[in-house]
């Protein structure tokens, strides 16, 4: 190299050979080579003054001449932490162990099929282009815009759930706060009852169809307060102020906790992990002193009959189970994955997530079995007359379990406390999603980042007022029943669609490559394509059955109610086609492939990949290591 530096800058020369001549390089994959670009020397100067790429690199860069700065976890082990907490919620603490209620032991085999051969695939497949993008769910679609409307309905659906998503947190704020009396309220019967209400029962009664428990009736009539049984749609009642304290609370914890994105994110989400770990292994241990081993048979016999495995209704049931679980027809381990660095090891974590997430369910399944058998006579008679399935007997059934506990304000406070957590940890994955979405396609909002989660979260918590009124919780369960059948299948389908046969499978395997170098082989990729195709005809058979709907549980719901639901329907495949529809107009004004990919998209080519190879500093794959700030 010279001793004098260049006075211009080489655009289009190959990087082997710069980097034979000692030049650090740097890549512009969305700016195509032009020409020579005269540059002044003293601004050169500085570019060409070292030859050693990690000096480069060791740079401080002023932050004004940086125009988005997007942050990335800690370390590898605050990513899979974080992504536990969102997979840490209700549909491992209620839907699955209600799903074995309804389909006895048999739901475990299309439970763990559908998690092996459908969950970690497409986890594997988010997860990659999300790390290889560094981008968001919005723009991840960049690879294939003719697909991008499929972004923007996985945007739409987790802002959907964050609407009504943390009503059911501020339930659990509320009997966190009850759990500080002498003598726990939902242990004894009011003394004034409607005359149309059914007789009240203490726990540990018999249930019978006339009799609620107390816990039962202190949930509809204290938390809730509900005294419309009509669940008329548009009727809405009183206010209950507690619930709008208990509702704002969780929304200025969602608020700090996506501050400062992922570096917030990760804090509390290790936070969220320790309580909820300890808590679960105190109850385990507590159930285990139980010994109602033996009554597990006829939990998993089947509570309403014999359920075969090959029931479709039931395969059915378990696709959504595990696709809702683990966040994939929201985009969130695309968001999170965005976040890690390029060279992390997507497929070990993949496979710890899917297997974590297989266990918070059996330990759920567990103890929630546990505790109910306790108290009946004869077990399965005792769990057919259980309340109705509703998401509200979460609060129901595990305060009833905890009710005649030795200490039992002391385990009540623990387990509130933990529920209203884990709630949170699943809300701001939700959060972060529409956040990622709107910097990533508005970089200059993001220099007013407080302002903006200021507004989202604020104006996401004023339409969630409406579900701290009398019929509030029939609103939420109402809403609750949109993603979970709406966006799903659809979502879910058309993702594996655009992935392979838009962006290319050759294609996506090729760019993959960069990211674990070497480990691209033949077997790999049929094996893959093999489990994805599978997964596309598999999703194609459930959606011509809509199964029972595993959130809403025994509702019935009128002309109106499906006639709101086909039209949320049609907007999320309207907006995919709308999408499409202008995609391919531009393409035909600009002469562009449609099914190509946009120019902005990174592109690493022999030459870039060669280079990268080389300059990038050496990744140590530690669940510790430290990663750079940006």
């Amino acid at each position: 190299m010279d001793s004098e530096p260049k006075n211009k800058v080489v655009v289009g020369v190959p990087a082997k050979t710069l980097s034979s001549q000692g030049y650090a390089i740097c890549f512009f994959p969305e700016q195509p080579p032009r020409k020579i670009v005269d540059v002044p020397a003293q601004e050169n100067e500085e570019v060409f003054k070292k030859t050693e790429v990690k000096k480069v690199e060791a740079e401080t860069i002023p932050l004004g001449n940086v125009k988005y700065i997007r942050l990335h976890w800690r370390n590898r082990i605050t990513y899979v932490i974080g992504f536990m907490a969102f997979t840490l919620s209700l549909n491992n603490a209620y839907h699955f162990p209600m799903n074995i209620y309804r389909y006895g032991g048999n739901f475990f085999i299309p439970y763990t099929v559908v998690t092996i051969f459908v969950g970690y695939p497409l986890h594997v497949l988010q997860t990659s282009m999300g790390q290889y993008s560094q981008r968001g769910v919005l723009w991840m679609w960049e690879c294939a815009p003719f697909c991008c409307g499929v972004g923007v309905a996985m945007v739409l659906a987790c802002f959907l759930v964050a609407l009504y998503h943390n009503i059911f947190a501020a339930y659990a704020l509320v009997y966190f706060a009850h759990c500080f009396h002498l003598v726990l309220p939902w242990t004894y019967c009011s003394e004034v009852e409607d005359a149309d209400a059914h007789a009240c029962a203490p726990p540990s009664w018999y249930i019978s169809q006339n009799i609620n428990l107390s816990s039962q009736e202190y949930f509809y009539n204290v938390v809730v307060d509900t005294n419309d049984k009509s669940h008329y749609l548009w009727s809405l009642g009183s206010i209950k102020w507690w619930l709008v304290l208990s509702l704002a609370f969780s929304w200025v914890v969602c608020y700090i906790a996506v501050l400062r994105s992922v570096r917030s994110i990760g804090k509390i989400c290790i936070f969220i992990i320790i309580l909820s770990y300890f808590t679960l292994l105190t109850l385990i241990i507590v159930a285990l002193q139980l010994k109602q081993f033996g009554k597990f048979s006829e939990v998993l016999s089947g509570v309403k009959g014999y359920v075969s495995w090959w029931n479709f209704e039931m395969w059915c049931v378990a696709t959504i189970q595990v696709i809702v679980e683990l966040g994939l027809c929201y985009g969130i381990p695309i968001t999170y994955a965005s976040f890690c660095h390029f060279r992390n090891n997507y497929q070990t974590d993949s496979l710890i997530l899917c297997s974590m997430n297989y266990l918070h369910s059996l330990i759920f399944f567990f103890i929630f079995f546990s505790f109910m058998v306790r108290y009946s006579c004869d077990t399965k008679d005792f769990l057919r007359r259980l309340p109705e399935n509703t998401i509200e007997m979460v609060y129901i059934m595990y305060s009833e379990a905890f009710a005649n506990l030795p200490g039992s304000q002391i385990w009540c406070m623990i387990f509130f406390l933990m529920l209203f957590f884990m709630l949170i940890g699943t809300q701001i994955a939700f959060l972060e999603a529409i956040m990622t979405a709107i910097y990533d396609n508005f970089v200059y909002l993001s220099k007013a980042r407080p302002c903006i989660n200021f507004l989202v979260c604020g104006g996401l918590a004023l339409l969630s007022v409406v579900f701290c009124f009398s019929n509030g919780l029939y609103q939420a369960v109402f809403v609750g029943s949109f993603p979970i059948w709406i966006t799903v299948l659809p979502l879910s389908i058309l993702f594996v669609v655009g992935i392979l046969f838009v962006y290319g499978l050759n294609q996506y395997f090729r760019d993959m490559n960069l990211i674990q170098k070497d480990r691209n082989n033949l077997k790999l990729k049929f094996f893959l394509f093999a489990l994805l195709a599978v997964l596309i005809f598999a999703l194609f058979i459930v959606t011509i059955v809509r199964p029972a709907n595993t959130l809403s549980g025994d509702q019935n719901y009128d002309f109106t109610h499906v006639v709101i639901m086909w039209f949320v329907y049609a907007v999320f495949i309207g907006v995919i086609i709308v999408f499409a529809f202008l995609w391919t107009m531009h393409c035909r004004v600009a002469q562009k492939q449609v099914f190509g990919s946009s120019v902005s998209w990174m592109r690493f080519y022999n030459e870039r990949s060669e280079a990268r190879g080389q300059f990038s500093y050496e990744y140590v794959p530690s669940y510790v290591w430290g990663w750079n700030s940006h």
